[in-house]
């Protein structure tokens, strides 16, 4: 028995069935795709906001309260950051030099610190920063006859000129001084950039790019509820607040605009 095959029209219905089926699975094949792509944008923005920073915050909460903000400014802050401590076996009043066990510090730190100074901690707990200043490294004896012990690791150097005030037992430490400014990006023309520049220390690197033009820095200053974008001088600042936005360096296809994401934190140097 002869079985009948599909007729024309049958053929045109089911090609006509497939491409209506093929038409839906594009466009939602083309939907999903800009919907990834415009999350992969957000994403990029939010990185763009976040990357880098935890290299500011890490140095934010090394700064002492006001006295280790060096200057403050809507587009950049400069801080003086302790980077290895010491002890203060006192001082020689005869060569006018201070003798201090170091401790051991890592080598890479080392390698990216830029010395601007040494700094001595009163019993108040305010440091007291010398600019410049020479050390030589001597031996331990010097210390241990005051009993004050170096760790493994350590040294002991003799500082000149002598850091009046630092009697034996005062924490002591060597100091740079790192600035974090906004300025137009070298890597995303048209955007912002967020640089941070050691004094004689490994330079100028741009850690977060593209920002908006917006970006800034605003300050807590000691009884005052809202912060501000000048503290000037004689004021205590007791905390940062950063605000930026991070961009996508591509266009959403969605909305054919520079996607981005905002970032707002706040940083406390003491608790009130």
């Amino acid at each position: 028995m002869s079985r009948r095959g599909a007729t024309l029209v049958e053929l045109m219905i089911a090609v006509f069935v497939m491409g209506i089926v093929g038409a839906g699975l594009a466009r939602l094949l083309s939907s999903q795709s800009r919907f990834f792509n415009d999350q992969e944008g957000q994403a990029n923005a939010r990185r763009a906001a976040r990357i880098g920073l935890n290299l500011l915050l890490s140095d934010l909460r090394m700064a002492e309260s006001d006295s280790g903000i060096v200057a403050a400014s809507p587009a950049s802050l400069t801080l003086n950051l302790p980077y290895r401590m010491g002890i203060s076996c006192g001082p020689d009043m005869g060569n006018s030099r201070t003798y201090v066990a170091q401790q051991p510090i890592d080598s890479i730190l080392r390698a990216d610190a830029g010395f601007t100074g040494y700094a001595w901690v009163d019993s108040t707990g305010e440091p007291h920063y010398v600019p410049g200043g020479n050390r030589t490294i001597i031996a331990g004896s010097v210390c241990t006859a005051v009993g004050v012990d170096t760790i493994p690791g350590g040294r002991v150097v003799s500082i000149t000129p002598e850091l009046i005030g630092a009697n034996v037992g005062v924490p002591v430490y060597s100091y740079e001084q790192v600035t974090y400014y906004f300025a137009a990006s070298s890597a995303f023309p048209g955007s912002q950039g967020l640089y941070r520049t050691v004094t004689n220390g490994v330079g100028t690197e741009e850690i977060a790019a593209p920002l908006d033009t917006l970006a800034k820095f605003q300050y807590w200053v000691a009884g005052n509820g809202t912060p501000v974008a000048n503290p000037g001088g004689g004021v205590e600042i007791i905390g940062v607040d950063l605000s930026l936005t991070g961009l996508n360096d591509r266009l959403g296809i969605t909305s054919g605009k520079t996607q981005s994401a905002p970032y707002l934190t706040t940083i406390f140097f003491r608790n009130r």
